[in-house]
């Protein structure tokens, strides 16, 4: 999991370095009716940080936005904090899972109903990779002045 976010994985492709180049306007500009690059970032976080808590016994509930209710990011910093919180929280999910033996992987994750713990850990990973994509798109989308604010 943790190669998808800083590299060194076989498709050779990760958040780090598709995300180090982009500027703040990049990471803001919409293009209805997709996602900001800022929003996908920050969807992603919330979604390993309510994965890691549910690993941890935590109940809690996501809520109806499903993470992507952000706002246009403010300043450059907000960004680069955005990008930093990513990675750390990134990497605490990581050295969690890594602790998990056989037996916890394959426990319930809360209930039946959301199959076990590596089906959830898996799909993290694959959400992962499927917002990757989308954010590389939009990233060649508004370099290529295909769409113009």
């Amino acid at each position: 999991m943790l190669n998808t976010y800083l590299g060194k994985n076989w498709v050779e492709i990760d958040f780090k370095s598709v995300l180090a180049d982009i500027t703040l306007a990049e990471a803001n500009t919409k293009i209805p009716p997709l996602n900001t690059i800022g929003a996908i970032v920050y969807h992603l976080d919330y979604y390993v940080t309510i994965v890691l808590k549910r690993l941890k016994g935590d109940m809690l509930r996501s809520n109806a936005n499903n993470g992507f209710d952000i706002q246009t990011l403010p300043s450059v910093q907000a960004w680069r904090d955005l990008q930093e919180g990513f990675y750390m929280r990134a990497e605490r999910f990581a050295a969690f899972v890594g602790l998990l033996d056989e037996q916890r992987l394959t426990e319930d994750f809360l209930d039946q109903i959301y199959g076990q713990n590596i089906y959830n850990i898996q799909g993290i990973i694959e959400h992962g990779y499927y917002h990757l994509g989308q954010i590389v798109l939009l990233k060649k989308m508004i370099r290529s002045g295909l769409y113009h604010q």
